[in-house]
């Protein structure tokens, strides 16, 4: 009852008289100037203002993740996002993170730039992207020679890749400046891992994909154990890169 009388009033600008049992607390005290009073009010309407809009931004992010998992795309068998891109990270902005960053479970940022001189963050995305989220990374001098991300295929999606199938991933991304992207896909059978390599056509904006078709992945006639795909970015530097979604999804192949 006393915190919806004090939120009345100060919804109400706080011209009316607080309630009787706050105006001992919130009167200035004796011999104050009048201007103490204004800037408790205003610090007051200004905290007020901050817990509205973290709680707006927590019911938006609620929401968000309450969206349905991706649909499969025309003829595909199966399909994922990575976590990254439909949940909400436990610490969304990271600074100058270290080689094998584990970002969620299911995805890891491996480079080797000395000073680590970047920024990776998770960004609420508007309700009508195709993702609840995005990830931008900012990098400034890069002194590494290589830089990716690197997510992993579930167990059960490894052991049912076989030579008549075709993964392709999707990106939706905006780059501040021309840059070559490429997947990797990797196979572990037992002590091998065979890989695969597809160049990503990486326009400045926009969607674009690598696809890596299994008959030509020197599989070996017995289950894959673990499989991942690690997303290289080329010449990284003084670069921004934002991935508005990233999608998985694998295609019977087609009959030759």
């Amino acid at each position: 009852m006393m915190l919806r009388r004090l939120n009345a009033w100060m919804s109400g600008g706080g011209e009316r008289a607080a309630p009787p049992e706050w105006q001992d607390v919130m009167a200035p005290p004796a011999g104050c100037d009048r201007s103490v009073e204004v800037q408790q009010r205003d610090a007051a309407r200004r905290a007020r203002a901050r817990a509205d809009a973290e709680a707006r931004e927590a019911e938006a992010r609620l929401r968000q993740t309450q969206r349905p998992r991706p649909d499969l795309p025309t003829g595909a068998v199966w399909a994922q996002r990575p976590t990254a891109w439909h949940q909400a990270t436990e610490d969304p902005i990271r600074i100058g993170p270290a080689n094998g960053t584990r970002i969620t479970p299911d995805l890891t940022l491996f480079h080797d730039c000395p000073k680590a001189e970047m920024i990776l963050r998770q960004s609420l995305a508007p309700a009508s992207a195709p993702a609840p989220f995005a990830l931008i990374l900012d990098t400034l001098h890069f002194e590494g020679s290589f830089l990716s991300l690197v997510t992993g295929l579930p167990d059960s999606e490894a052991a049912a890749l076989s030579d008549r199938d075709v993964l392709r991933i999707e990106l939706r991304l905006e780059a501040s400046a021309p840059t070559k992207l490429y997947g990797r896909l990797n196979m572990e059978q037992g002590p091998n891992t065979a890989q695969m390599l597809s160049e990503f056509s990486a326009p400045e904006s926009g969607t674009c994909h690598a696809a890596f078709d299994l008959a030509y992945g020197d599989l070996r006639a017995q289950p894959v154990d673990h499989a991942w795909i690690d997303l290289i970015v080329e010449r990284p530097a003084m670069l921004r890169l934002t991935l508005h979604d990233v999608l998985l999804s694998r295609y019977p192949r087609a009959e030759m």
